[in-house]
C-alpha cells in the first residue's frame, strides 16, 4: 500500500476517514479531515455514525474512520458541499458520467440526495449525452436516485427493445456486457432488470404471433380445403399460396426466426423487428387489377408491418408502482 495523502475539509476538523483508492495495481489511502457536525447536518446517516454510543466507539481523529468502499473522487464533492467548500464543486463541463454515477451511488447510501438540489440540473446537461449509448446503462441508475421520472420510463423501454439474454438469463447490451445488479462496480436499480426482462418476452411472443398467426392462416386454408388467395379461375391460387407460404417460412428461417412455438433469446426486439420488415414474400403474378385486389397474400408483409408498428408503438412499461413511489420520493427532495 502506498503513502497515504490528507485533505483538509476543515483545519478544525475533528475526525479523519480514511479512503482507499486503486492507482495503477497498488492501493493508496487517502485522508480527509472532516468535521463531524457538519456531516451530521447534511445526512442523518453520518449524524449517526458520529454521534451516541457510535461515536463513542469511534476511533480517534489520529486514527480516523475507514471508509473502504466509498469513490474517493464521489465522497470528496459531497464532503465539500457538507462543509460548503463550493469552489470545489465541480461544474457542469467538468462532471463526467462515471464520476455522476459514484456520487449518486453514495447519495443513496448516505441518504444525502437532497445535497445535489442545486447542481444536479446542470450535471444532467453533461451526462445527456450518453443516455441512449451501449455501455451507459448506469443512466437509469442515475434517473432512480435523482427521481427523473420520465426518463427512467424512456430508458426502461430502451433496454427492453435493445437488450438480449445470456444462457444465464441476465440482460445483456449490444457489446455483451452482462447488465446486473450483483455485478461488481455496476450500479442498476433493484428489481427493474427482471421487469424488463419479462416485459421483453412479452413484446417478442407478440411479434413472433404476428407472422404465427399469418403461417397458421394459410395451414387452416388447406386443411379446410380452400386457399388464402381468393382470386378466382383456376389453380393459380393454389400456387399463389405454395409460393407465398414457402417464401414466407424459408425467410423466416433464414432470418433465425422460430416459425413454431418459441421466441428468439439471443438477438433484441429491435433486431427482430428488423429482420422480419427484411422479408420478402413471393407470389403468383397477377395480371388483372381484381385479380391483385382478391389476393390476400400480396400485402401480406404490408399487414405485418403494421401490426408491428402497433407492438412497437404500445410496449408496456416494465416501471413497477415500487419504482414509481420511490422515483417520487427521491424527486421532491429536489424539488422537482
Amino acid at each position: 500500500m502506498g503513502d497515504s495523502t490528507v485533505k483538509v475539509f476543515d483545519p478544525d476538523g475533528d475526525v479523519r476517514l480514511l479512503i482507499y483508492d486503486s492507482v495503477e495495481h497498488d492501493t493508496v489511502r487517502k485522508d480527509f479531515l472532516v468535521n463531524s457536525r457538519a456531516l451530521s447536518l447534511a445526512s442523518d446517516i453520518w449524524k449517526a455514525m458520529f454521534s451516541g454510543r457510535f461515536r463513542e466507539s469511534s476511533r480517534s481523529r489520529d486514527e480516523g474512520i475507514e471508509f473502504q468502499d466509498d469513490n474517493p473522487e464521489a465522497l470528496a464533492t459531497l464532503l465539500s458541499i457538507a462543509h460548503l467548500r463550493f469552489h470545489e464543486v465541480p461544474q457542469e463541463s467538468e462532471m463526467k458520467f462515471h464520476q455522476l454515477v459514484g456520487i449518486t451511488v453514495l447519495t443513496d447510501k448516505y441518504g444525502a440526495t437532497h445535497l445535489l438540489r442545486p447542481w444536479f440540473k446542470s450535471w444532467l446537461e453533461s451526462a445527456r449525452q450518453y443516455l441512449h449509448k451501449t455501455g451507459y446503462e448506469e443512466w437509469l441508475w442515475i434517473a432512480w436516485e435523482l427521481g427523473l421520472v420520465q426518463t427512467f420510463e424512456n430508458l426502461s423501454r430502451h433496454l427492453v427493445k435493445s437488450t438480449r439474454l445470456d444462457f444465464d438469463y441476465r440482460l445483456m447490451n449490444k457489446e455483451g456486457d452482462v447488465l446486473h445488479p450483483n455485478l461488481k462496480d455496476l450500479y442498476l436499480p433493484p428489481e427493474i432488470m427482471e421487469s424488463i426482462i419479462e416485459v421483453r418476452q412479452t413484446v417478442l411472443l407478440s411479434i413472433c404471433s404476428i407472422y404465427h398467426q399469418k403461417l397458421e392462416e394459410f395451414v387452416a386454408a388447406g386443411r379446410s380445403g380452400k386457399t388464402r388467395c381468393r382470386v378466382t379461375g383456376d389453380n393459380r391460387t393454389s400456387m399463389c399460396d405454395s409460393m407465398a407460404y414457402g417464401s414466407l417460412t424459408l425467410a423466416l428461417k433464414n432470418a433465425g426466426l422460430p416459425t413454431e412455438e418459441g421466441i428468439p433469446e439471443e438477438v433484441c426486439v429491435n433486431e427482430v423487428a428488423a429482420k422480419l420488415r427484411d422479408i420478402e414474400v413471393q407470389t403468383w403474378t397477377h395480371t388483372s387489377r381484381f385479380d391483385k385486389d382478391a389476393c390476400r397474400n400480396a400485402d401480406i408483409m404490408a399487414r405485418i408491418d403494421q401490426e408491428l408498428d402497433e407492438v412497437l408503438s404500445d410496449i408496456p412499461s416494465a416501471v413497477t408502482d415500487m419504482h414509481r413511489c420511490h422515483l417520487q420520493r427521491q424527486a421532491e427532495k429536489l424539488g422537482l
